[in-house]
């Protein structure tokens, strides 16, 4: 019995070195021999062994992962009848554990339900139990703590802890519990005596593991553990293998103990050296060297490349990949990528080399919690949970395993939005008659049988369950009954047709995982009650830790990777992305729950975790050495200066390192322009078109400037796309995209008169649309387009709501005669009541009592009504105005001689007209209801945006009966329950009321003012805006903007009718005619490609420039 130590400098020759010691043991006829590897290195350790030694398979030895062997061990031994949880079981047990004590917790009681946090407390546990920490040892160091939150902390973490244990029991066990069972059987396993063993691809063990090596000393006859490590005490870069070094310390720890031989066999790195380029030799001795010896000569092996975004930067490297292969005459297996953070390259990765027709393999676990199939299993639950929610029920069946298909549910979900269908509704027949005829209700109902029926019996099967097992058995019952297992064999061999292998491969596993997180919840906790909520949430617990890994679909091709996953065998060249700071190295992360110093503090007191700051840092070093010394023949590196989204972002420090160790390097740049860029940007067809198709993008809005000498080089390649048969379509598709500005944006006069007819009866909200677009004026009032009715309430069921109040409530104290000066509040809010039960069932089909939080909004918005209703009432009061009407209609003819129109009206319906009459006057004052906060101002009301408060003012002097008719004011009333910010000091009433302030144009007039507000002065007033002098207007300067609102709305009408349906919406300031428009998807309106497609207007324009521009007889820009 013994230990050998394989040490050097670099893994691959380790490994190298156990694949040979295993082959020359074969060849004396040595049996009983095993290689343990990690577990993610287990097949290419197997093809990796047998490539080495020239076998035909494996014979008499054996690769074994620590779990394989735990297996092997257990199966032997006995100790299999127990219940083994995975990763997966744990955290669904772990869900369970939470749920039951979250009561009891203090620091962590508020976290029990936050993303992430599951995933912390079942790392820590496990970190603990691979440490052999007992919840016991935790007590005893929390009794000696009496300072800050960490008592508190251990004090949680030591419930859950405990009552984990006490659900595991003692037939369950976690990984943690299996490997520790394991190490107990080992020495009494038949197969492990007279054996060898070789362990390669460790570089770090916990104290869990080191119990296994210990037992496993005392069982074969040798082990051979395989370990980079520098000898070596003088080296210069000691540093890099600290983790190592304290590796080694512990395994000579435990031979003194097993009292067993304890050898070191070096391997010479000279053969290595000769096979590999001498700058790359260099690199690996003096990376993380001190002093560091410089390289004088022409480096010509490594590349640093400087890029602009991470997108040119993995673009720079599939042409570097493609030149390998031409020129060097490389396999694409002999390259390696390694990803700096494979979260953020992955995606870019595979459209490039797509494009780019690298094949590729990414060696990353692909997460099962957005797999269709999972989202199925959760939504249809969440349906159930949720009483037939839409989102739940719809989202079930867009997964696309639903007893209905995706075309069916078109139907059946425009019926559901438009009538609010949800709860008991889903079970009963649908008898509401649709606005759309294409919707038949014998068809409806035939959708909601089959698309109902399995939904149904779930949920009485969960209903009627208790235990996790009863809830499992409905789940997969149900599943079978919508023939799941059929459709995912439909949708793989559609997939094989479509040659997308990745997902292909997936779907085969997932049926197979779904039922082995079934398979752990009826074995770990199957006869534990639980509600159907607590079992979802332990199923969610199941799949969230999931991952999938795929098996190459092919042998060529280059591998991708990062740090943690690389493999450890020797290749030709390396091409690195992300040599970015916090990327490679990374900078590491915070550890889980408790923090690095209270790691620190735990420390001291014997509880020792290993994954601290410094632990991480140890390990981030070494494998950036380990996978930069690999490659035998070239090493390129990238980095950004940009990630996708524009972050600048830093050069990693070992690249100044690597400036230091060969001053004679070059950088390479992607930033430069000119030929140069075109001969970078020149690779495969499909690569090399989209640079050809953002150059001639570029190259549109630079017409008139000098050729640039790469022009005629462009050129060239555009008619070598034109001039190929299987390129000729796809390039005059993208010329004719590049060339599109947009919808059509021409009609005749002629045509606008057929499209609107001739006679015209319009609304000034109309002339108002087509002045901040005219082509969506065109879509609403010319094609009219209808949206989908949806059973909801937004803001215009609201508007709707609160002007019905409004207006309901003055005509109720029109037809009641009553005095509203005199009338008492009480009386004012019992109408308003009134109002408010006779109107709400006529809205959206009473969508206001639909549901208990509808009810509580229009409780809230009789609330508003009635705040309002005071506040009216208050000013009205506060003044001589009495009102006229409520809901006033009015028509106006409009005179277009030239046009060649037929009648041409303009109406309107004022919220509420008030009038005051003194001495043969009428003055007219005009309010208009608002729930928005819109103001009025004169850059509006000059670019015709906002005329309506004016064309309501002059439309009700012209219907009034009367013989002289003057302007006295025109006002928005915010409809609204304030409540205001309030300074020191500040009467609370006072900011309401403030709050309430009319908003618009009033005659300058004391006279008049005084009518409206008795307590006004020239700068004062709780109603009137008068401390502006904006504001006001004397009774020529409202002459003059009425005429000038007249002749706007005949050049509104002219332009409609002259055909103007141009996408030209407007831009003032922070306004934008875009920003609230249904019909940004119809016009295909990008400012990107129009360039200055916006009409941008002046945000700013005073009274005085106002009364200037107009009496100069300047016409706005809708004219130009």
């Amino acid at each position: 019995m013994g230990i050998t130590m394989i040490v050097g400098r670099q893994s691959q020759l380790l490994s190298e070195a156990v694949y040979h010691q295993i082959g020359a043991a074969l060849d004396v006829g040595k049996e009983n021999l095993y290689l343990m590897v990690p577990e993610q290195f287990t097949l290419g350790a197997e093809e990796a062994l047998i490539k080495a030694n020239g076998l035909a398979g494996l014979l008499n030895v054996e690769v074994l992962s620590p779990k394989r062997l735990g297996n092997r061990v257990l199966q032997e031994t006995g100790g299999l009848t127990k219940t083994y949880m995975d990763s997966h079981g744990k955290n669904m047990l772990l869900q369970k554990t939470l749920g039951d004590i979250q009561e009891e917790l203090t620091i962590y009681r508020s976290s029990v339900k936050k993303p992430g946090f599951l995933i912390s407390i079942s790392d820590l546990i496990g970190e603990l139990k691979q440490n052999e920490i007992a919840p016991e040892n935790l007590e005893e160091t929390r009794k000696t703590l009496n300072q800050g939150i960490m008592p508190q902390k251990l004090g949680d973490v030591i419930k859950i802890y405990r009552h984990f244990q006490e659900l595991l029991g003692n037939d369950r066990k976690d990984e943690e519990d299996f490997r520790n069972f394991v190490c107990e059987k080992i020495p009494t396993a038949e197969f492990l005596q007279n054996s060898e063993i070789w362990m390669d691809g460790f570089q770090n063990f916990s104290a869990q593991d080191y119990r296994m090596i210990g037992n496993l000393v005392d069982t074969v006859k040798e082990i051979h553990i395989a370990l980079p490590w520098d000898p070596d005490p003088s080296a210069r870069d000691q540093e890099v293998f600290q983790l190592t070094a304290n590796t080694m310390d512990n395994l000579k720890e435990i031979g003194a103990r097993a009292q067993v031989s304890f050898k070191l066999e070096e391997i010479s790195e000279k053969k290595q050296q000769k096979q590999k380029r001498p700058e790359l030799t260099h690199l690996e001795a003096n990376l993380f060297a001190y002093p560091k010896v410089e390289y004088l000569e022409a480096v010509k092996q490594i590349s640093l490349t400087q890029c602009q975004n991470t997108w040119e930067e993995v673009e720079m490297g599939a042409r570097q990949i493609l030149t390998l292969i031409r020129e060097e005459k490389l396999s694409f297996r002999d390259i390696v990528v390694l990803a700096g953070d494979l979260d953020e390259y992955g995606s870019i990765i595979k459209r490039i080399f797509a494009q780019y027709q690298i094949p590729f393999f990414m060696d990353d676990l692909r997460a099962i919690g957005d797999n269709h199939l999972v989202e199925a299993v959760v939504t249809a639950l969440e349906a159930i949970q949720n009483n037939y929610r839409l989102d739940d029920v719809f989202g079930f069946v867009k997964t696309g395993f639903s007893p209905i298909t995706l075309s069916e549910c078109e139907d059946l979900e425009n019926y559901a939005l438009e009538f609010g269908i949800r709860g008991k509704q889903w079970e009963k027949e649908f008898t509401k008659v649709s606005q759309n005829p294409a919707l038949d209700l014998d068809s409806l109902n035939a959708l909601r049988i089959k698309l109902m029926t399995p939904l149904i019996q779930l949920k009485a099967e969960l209903t009627a369950g208790r235990s996790c097992q009863d809830y499992t058995k409905a789940l997969y019952e149900f599943l079978v009954v919508i023939k799941t297992p059929e459709k995912i064999d439909v949708l793989v061999e559609q997939l094989s047709l479509a040659g997308n292998y990745e997902a292909m491969e997936i779907y085969h596993q997932i049926w197979n995982i779904l039922m082995e997180v079934f398979d752990q919840i009826v074995e770990t906790m199957g006869n534990d009650e639980a509600t159907s909520e607590e079992y979802l949430r332990i199923l969610k617990s199941g799949f969230q830790g999931y991952r999938l890994g795929i098996i190459p679909p092919y042998r060529d091709y280059v591998s991708i990777t990062d740090l943690r996953r690389s493999r450890s065998s020797a290749f030709e060249v390396l091409i690195v992305f992300g040599l970015n700071e916090g990327k490679i190295p990374g900078s590491g992360s915070e550890p889980n729950l408790f923090s690095d110093l209270e790691r620190q503090i735990l420390g001291a007191h014997q509880i020792r975790l290993q994954n601290n700051r410094s632990f991480q840092m140890d390990q981030e070093r070494f494998l950036v050495y380990d996978l930069l010394s690999k490659p035998k023949s070239r090493l390129a590196l990238h980095w950004a200066l940009a990630d996708m989204e524009g972050n600048s972002q830093q050069p990693s420090i070992l690249l100044s390192q690597i400036l230091g160790i060969f001053p004679t390097i070059d950088i390479l740049s992607t930033l430069n322009d000119g030929v140069a860029a075109f001969w970078n940007t020149l690779s495969t067809p499909d690569a090399t078109l989209w640079h050809l198709v953002s150059h001639l993008r570029n190259g549109q809005f630079e017409a008139g400037s000098e050729r640039q000498p790469e022009e005629a080089l462009w050129a060239a390649v555009q008619d070598w796309y034109q001039n190929n048969p299987d390129y000729q379509q796809m390039i005059g598709n993208l010329t004719e995209a590049l060339n599109y500005t947009g919808v059509s944006q021409a009609m005749t006069g002629s045509e606008a008169a057929v499209l609107y007819g001739k006679n015209l009866r319009t609304s000034i909200t109309r002339l108002e649309t087509h002045r901040q677009c005219p082509f969506s004026h065109y879509v609403r009032y010319g094609l009219k387009p209808e949206s989908r009715p949806i059973y909801n309430i937004a803001a215009p069921e609201i508007g709707t709501l609160l002007h019905e109040l409004i207006d309901g409530f003055f005509r109720e104290v029109h037809e009641q005669k009553l005095d509203l000066r005199t009338l008492p509040k009480i009386k004012r809010d019992t109408l308003l009541e009134g109002v408010m039960e006779s109107c709400l069932p006529q809205i959206k089909t009473n969508v206001f009592n639909s549901t208990g939080q509808n009810q509580y909004l229009a409780k809230k918005l009789e609330r508003v009504g009635k705040k309002s209703i005071d506040i009216l009432v208050q000013q009205l009061c506060a003044g001589d105005f009495e009102p006229q009407a409520t809901e006033f209609s009015f028509e106006q003819e409009i005179s277009l001689p030239d046009a060649k129109l037929g009648e041409v009206k303009i109406y309107g319906k004022i919220d509420r007209l008030d009038l005051y009459e003194k001495d043969g006057h009428t003055w007219v004052k005009v309010i208009d209801y608002k729930t928005g906060s819109k103001k009025l101002g004169y850059d509006d009301i000059y670019y015709g945006l906002s005329l309506q408060l004016l064309v309501y003012l002059d439309g009700a002097m012209t219907v009034i009966d009367a013989e002289d008719i003057l302007p006295g004011g025109t006002f928005y009333f915010y409809v609204d329950d304030p409540m205001p910010r309030l300074d020191f000091g500040e009467n609370v009433l006072a900011a309401i009321n403030k709050s309430f302030k009319l908003n618009g144009l009033l005659l300058d007039d004391e006279m008049v003012i005084a009518a409206m507000d008795h307590d006004a002065d020239a700068k004062t007033s709780d109603i009137l805006p008068v401390y502006r002098s904006e504001f006001k207007l004397n009774r020529e300067e409202f002459a003059g903007i009425i005429d000038y609102v007249r002749k706007t709305v005949v050049r509104q009408i002219k332009n409609i009718y002259e055909g103007d349906i141009k996408v030209r919406p407007y831009k003032k300031g922070h306004d934008y005619a875009c920003q609230y428009c249904d019909y940004k998807g119809i016009c295909q309106f990008d400012d990107a490609i129009t360039r200055g497609g916006y009409e941008v207007l002046n945000a700013t324009m005073k009274k005085e420039q106002f009364f200037t521009l107009i009496q100069e007889g300047v016409t706005n820009e809708m004219d130009q």
